[in-house]
């Protein structure tokens, strides 16, 4: 187990935790963004054996969005990426163009991005939808439906998007 924190302050309890058991590891000042540290942890302590990713990070559209293009691929087939707080640009108390996080970009565009992912690829097999998280199921070695194969060229995983040349706006 390896987790990220964006904060430098360890986290009792955390700790305690790390300190009773055997490979585990917690990154702070670790924003969940930073590919080469990312990458890193899935390489030299989890021997490329990713299982399960818990996104309860930032609620921020674009560093939530750079940390899936980063760890899904990695991810093993049937794996589980788990995304939290996904609605809280939904609530009642986000409304305000003064409330907290008034100015960003809703964590639903995400989770709408994904699923057209999953139509036009063989990439994921379910979403599974709840009020505060969401599950995405990798798709399972040899199956899935057909659909569009990684460009080389292509910069993120999202370009395998089909949607009819239409252009996808963010709320």
């Amino acid at each position: 187990m390896s987790a990220v924190e964006l904060s430098p302050n360890p986290v009792a309890p955390l700790m305690r935790y790390i300190a009773t058991k055997q490979n585990r590891f917690v990154h702070f000042s670790t924003p969940q963004s930073d590919r080469e540290a990312l990458e890193r942890i899935v390489r030299d302590e989890l021997a490329f054996e990713l299982d399960l990713v818990v996104d309860d990070a930032s609620h921020s559209y674009e560093q939530t969005k750079a940390s899936f293009e980063i760890l899904f691929p990695s991810l093993c087939p049937g794996g589980i990426y788990l995304i939290e707080d996904w609605s809280w640009a939904h609530h009642p108390a986000y409304q305000l163009p003064n409330s907290p996080r008034g100015n960003c970009k809703a964590l639903s565009n995400l989770l709408f991005e994904q699923i057209m992912l999953m139509r036009s690829t063989s990439l994921i097999a379910e979403i599974r939808v709840w009020k505060a998280l969401y599950l995405i199921r990798k798709e399972s070695a040899g199956g899935g439906a057909t659909g569009a194969v990684m460009d080389e060229a292509s910069c993120s995983i999202f370009d395998q998007i089909l949607s009819r040349g239409k252009k996808w706006e963010l709320i």
